[in-house]
């Protein structure tokens, strides 16, 4: 017995191929996918087919209808003749004028415009009679009309379309022209109101300002009156002058005497005789007297230069021009001298004009503080003059311009295409809507089959089984082929060994069914054993493939009881049981299957449908029969069956696991395998009772039937009672046209087809 390959926890697959199948799920299986709607193909061509009907319905129901279409361009602005921007302020060059240009074509006021321009009311086509014989409301009309009308703004231009569709294409092409004559008149008109409310804003404001500046002109010149503030300005310039300059003289002075004190002092601390100190000193070089003596002393002492040059020391010029230095030296000495007292005099002149200055200069000072405080009403008036006169002049400007403006501005719109009366109509567009259906009928063909996959809840393929189970997939039994009669009856005379090999009963019984005699069952006309009825099908090979498997799972003496149990009924349990016993006794071993389905044993009926009441398993095991008497030999060589026997009314209570471990080693005495078919896992509890007296457990699975809880929960039911699950054999796998979504890619359509093999022994 091999090592299982997966382990079951929490309902759930662990490890081995259950992992893989885990991995391998989150990726899609296009072939599956192909498959799967290759095989439903119908399906998507009828969903295709009544999507392309209602379009084509849709197509001819629908009315026909008529564009005519025109396009308005959104210039940009250029420079205005007058600057009016505060009064009416637009800027055609956003995105947002133009979008809201867009909105306006359809607003209810301008399409009111043109139903009443178009008589669009009165119109049966566009607005049918009411049955209680009213009237449509303004709003009603205005949508009734929006519903025929597009508008939109084409990306990366200034371009906007309006497009009108009406059955009519006179209409339509009338509709839209009304609406751009409608559109540009409202503009206009909007324009003019504009500007004429702009106008009488500001005829009124201009009265206002007018109104206050004389009044504030009249303040002024009343304050002037009795200020006598005539020349204010004036008189407040002649005072900063002299402001300006007795401020100078003050500082003039105060710096002289300065100058004079400090001379004075510097004066004091010189020793008398030292007139060269004395004439260092500034104030006393800078006395007329002293400045004067000192120059003739520079003259005399450059002609007594010039004499040396032309006469000795002795020469009466050069006597007398020495003699003049030497006066002059002592003149200047004796001012030197005095000028102590000279300069006293002067500090006491400078001291006496600077207070004479500084009292001069507090009254001018008072004069100007005075002016100003006469001059801080004057301009406050002033300024109010001022800034009512620029208001005055600013309306009076503004209202001149809009006055121009009313007959110079133009609207910033221009029609590059005008509506023109369509040739053809452009809906509904018949081949577009079918193309679209097709694409529409093969997309929702495509869902609803995904659709219904999805809420399939069986296994449908082997890897899908191996992995949600975590078993392997020992052979996987496609659907049987149910082929015509002529065909069964080629099939039949060719295969003459096969039918040369089958008792004369059973031949003639195999005849009458393949000819339909048996019409009230057509199943019947089947042999339940697959090698007798068609050995080279693919449900033939599939069985030994069964066998080929189970025969590598070990040792001869650990693979010579086999059980074949089901979640539910109708899997296929006993067909396979019994051909796979029909296979081990082909290869020349001695056979005998039980039917362990006490409560609907079929294997009799299968293998010897004329044996009338036999004694079978529950007569052994209730005692009644030896095993003897149970074990019945078929027509077919090296296999034998035990029947279910008479029905017994509890049947769970019979199949107890010891009595029915020494049933096999009885037969295991005289026979090389025991097969037992038993009831389904989830229906009863029959097999649960016996399933660990077995060596090899298999789980039979319908393709696409069986649900995955319920196999699922086979699996661990037999875990649980001891069973030792070798596999599960997916049984009734759809071929051909209807295998898609059930692939097995182990078995060759073509290839089986060619292929011969024997009935015995093969």
């Amino acid at each position: 017995m091999p090592k299982e390959q997966g382990e079951i926890r929490d309902g759930k697959p662990q490890g081995g191929l259950a992992a893989l199948g885990e991995y391998s799920g989150d990726l899609i299986d296009f072939d599956r996918l192909l498959n799967l709607l290759r095989a439903k193909a119908w399906l998507v061509i009828m969903v295709t087919l009544l999507v392309m009907l209602a379009a084509l319905a849709y197509v001819i129901r629908t009315p026909k209808l008529y564009q005519s279409r025109a396009l308005i361009l959104v210039e940009q602005s250029s420079q205005k003749v007058v600057n009016i921007d505060e009064v009416a302020q637009e800027n055609p060059q956003t995105l947002d004028f133009i979008n809201t240009v867009v909105q306006a074509l359809t607003s209810r006021k301008l399409l009111l415009r043109v139903v009443k321009v178009c008589n669009l009311e009165k119109d049966p086509t566009f607005a049918p009679p009411l049955k209680n014989g009213g009237r449509y409301t303004d709003i009603e009309l205005a949508d009734r009309l929006e519903s025929k009308v597009s508008v939109q703004l084409r990306r990366g231009t200034r371009l906007i379309e309006l497009v009108v569709e009406d059955r009519n294409p006179e209409q339509a092409q009338k509709i839209a022209s009304a609406f751009l004559k409608e559109f540009l008149r409202e503009n206009f008109e909007q324009k003019i109101a504009l500007s004429r409310v702009a106008n009488e804003f500001l005829q009124e404001e201009a009265e206002k300002l007018k109104v206050k500046l004389e009044a504030s002109e009249r303040k002024l010149q009343a304050y002037r009156e009795q200020n006598k503030a005539v020349s204010l300005e004036e008189r407040q310039n002649i005072i900063v002058e002299k402001l300006k300059e007795l401020n100078t003289k003050v500082t003039e002075a105060k710096s002289k005497r300065i100058q004079l004190e400090a001379d004075i002092e510097q004066l004091k601390r010189i020793q008398k005789g030292r007139y060269e100190d004395m004439l260092g000193i500034n104030s006393v070089s800078q006395l007329p007297q002293v400045a004067l003596i000192r120059e003739q002393l520079v003259n005399a002492e450059t002609d007594l230069a010039t004499l040396k040059d032309r006469y000795l020391p002795k020469h009466p010029k050069y006597i007398a021009a020495e003699t003049r230095i030497a006066n002059l030296k002592q003149s200047l000495e004796s001012e030197a001298n005095q000028a102590g007292e000279t300069l006293a005099r002067l500090y006491e002149s400078a001291k006496d004009s600077e207070s004479k200055l500084e009292t001069a200069l507090q009254e001018q000072e008072e004069k100007a503080l005075m002016l100003d405080k006469v001059a801080i009403p004057y301009n406050v008036l002033q300024r109010d003059v001022e800034s009512d006169r620029a208001l005055y002049e600013s309306v009076t400007k503004r209202l001149k311009e809009t006055a121009i403006t009313q007959g110079v501005e133009q609207a910033p719109y221009r029609i590059i295409e005008e509506p023109m009366v369509p040739s053809a109509p452009s809906k509904p567009k018949p081949k577009l809507v079918l193309m679209v259906s097709l694409l529409l009928g093969l997309g929702l063909g495509v869902g609803v089959v995904l659709v219904l996959d999805l809420l399939d809840q069986s296994l449908r393929t082997v890897d899908e089984a191996e992995s949600y189970l975590g078993l392997p997939a020992l052979t996987a039994i496609p659907e049987q082929r149910k082929e015509g009669i002529v065909e069964q009856v080629n099939v039949a005379l060719k295969e003459k060994k096969k039918l040369s090999s089958l008792p004369g009963d059973l031949l003639k019984e195999r005849t009458r069914h393949m000819l339909g005699k048996n019409k009230s069952n057509p199943e019947a006309a089947r042999h339940p054993l697959i090698f007798v009825e068609s050995p080279a099908s693919l449900q033939a090979e599939a069985i030994r493939t069964l066998r080929t498997s189970l025969s590598l799972l070990g040792k001869q003496e650990g693979r010579r009881t086999y059980l074949f149990a089901s979640a539910i009924p109708q899997e296929g349990k006993s067909f396979t049981s019994l051909n796979f016993a029909h296979s081990l006794a082909q290869q020349g071993q001695k056979t005998v299957i039980i039917d362990a389905d006490l409560r609907k044993p079929k294997l009799k009926d299968d293998l010897l449908p004329k044996s009338g009441d036999l004694n079978g398993l529950t007569d052994y095991l209730s005692g009644n029969a030896t095993l003897e008497q149970v074990v019945v030999a078929t027509p077919y060589e090296n296999l034998s069956i035990i029947p279910g026997g008479h029905r017994a009314p509890n049947p769970a209570e019979l199949l107890l696991e010891e009595p029915f471990r020494i049933l096999l080693e009885k037969l295991l005495e005289k026979y090389d395998r025991v097969v037992v078919d038993s009831a389904p896992v989830n229906a009863v509890s029959d097999v649960l009772a016996i399933a660990s007296c077995f060596q090899i457990t298999c789980l039979i699975v319908r393709a696409g039937k069986t649900p995955k809880k319920a196999s699922l929960r086979a699996v661990k039911q037999l875990k649980k009672s001891g069973a030792r699950l070798a596999g599960f054999i997916f049984n009734r796998l759809p071929i051909g046209g209807r295998s898609a979504g059930y692939y097995y890619y182990y078995y060759g359509d073509e290839y089986s087809k060619d292929s011969v093999y024997g009935a015995k022994g093969a």
